[in-house]
């Protein structure tokens, strides 16, 4: 489960590795796409990631190492007036260049609203 609050960004670190010795898998030129819905059948999501949009960004290709930014900006529009969103889902599609997508993982999220202001 991955927690989130509107009053300060999320930032997750990943790394894409594979294998019983967890060999790290060089990621560099990839693109990768993150989204966050309510449930999988929602036609739009409430949160959009993606190196495209800079919410997703390769940290070093080589070692599979990226980072996810949910920003509390994000947060506090998926909320709308609601103090918290709990159960939503999110998963990670990875595409090397020249390459087939690749689902790497999917979680639980919750959103709340931040008590300090």
């Amino acid at each position: 489960m991955i927690t989130m609050f509107d009053n300060g960004d999320t930032a997750i670190p990943c790394a894409y590795r594979l294998g019983k010795d967890r060999a790290p898998i060089d990621i560099t030129g990839s693109s990768i796409r993150a989204q966050i819905r309510r449930k999988v059948t929602d036609p739009s999501p409430l949160v959009d990631l993606s190196t495209d949009n800079g919410a997703i960004v390769i940290t070093d290709g080589a070692e599979g190492r990226f980072q996810i930014t949910i920003t509390a900006d994000a947060v506090s529009a998926a909320l709308g007036t609601s103090a918290a969103l709990v159960d939503l889902l999110i998963d990670v599609v990875l595409t090397k260049p020249g390459g087939r997508p690749a689902n790497l993982g999917r979680t639980r999220v919750a959103m709340y609203r931040g008590v300090t202001q």
